[in-house]
């Protein structure tokens, strides 16, 4: 299987995260690759038919697409905008991929030094990152997070669990993410 993520925060999980790497493990699915979209890039058609081609260069027999809603109406506009040829399976963040930070309450504790913050709607809030840099700055009374990557490698680093964030109540995207694998699993 090959990704092509959104951006870098998708990436940077993608690529490193224990937690799901070993969930694939269970699934046993094969990563071969995540390519970084790069936000607009999942736009231009020729770029995104030379992303998917190294994808299938590298052996990647199902390619899925990682990326966000960000402020568009719905899905089926934010997928119209995609060239969805060759494409397996389409999953999209309700608002960003960040949101699933706010939902995986334990790590995010860990990240803004609160042990008493709940994100009751995580995929709600219009921009997850600004809102965990607002909280980082309120509990840790220091600079949020200055960068998407750095905020990614920082919620690898204290253990973000994708599973446990579509476990949240209000976090319907990322138990749409896990639903898609296990079906690629079981193909």
């Amino acid at each position: 299987m090959g990704i092509i993520a959104e951006g870098d925060t998708e990436t940077t999980f993608l690529k490193y995260n224990q937690s799901f790497q070993l969930l694939l493990q269970n699934l046993n699915i094969q990563l071969v690759s995540v390519i970084d979209g790069k936000g607009g890039q999942l736009n231009s058609t020729s770029l995104f038919n030379i992303k998917k081609a190294i994808l299938k260069d590298a052996g990647a027999n199902k390619i899925i697409i990682l990326t966000d809603l960000d402020e568009l109406p719905d899905f089926t506009t934010k997928k119209s905008q995609l060239d969805l040829s060759d494409i397996d399976e389409v999953v999209i963040s309700k608002k960003a991929f960040e949101a699933w930070f706010l939902a995986e309450t334990s790590c995010i504790r860990k990240a803004i030094e609160s042990d008493d913050f709940y994100c009751y709607n995580p995929e709600e809030i219009s921009s997850p990152f600004e809102e965990i840099k607002r909280l980082a700055i309120q509990f840790r009374n220091e600079r949020g997070y200055g960068s998407k990557p750095l905020l990614a490698r920082k919620m690898n680093t204290l253990g973000f669990d994708i599973e446990l964030a579509a476990k949240h109540p209000n976090c319907s995207s990322a138990v749409y993410f896990l639903n898609k694998l296990k079906q690629i699993a079981q193909l």
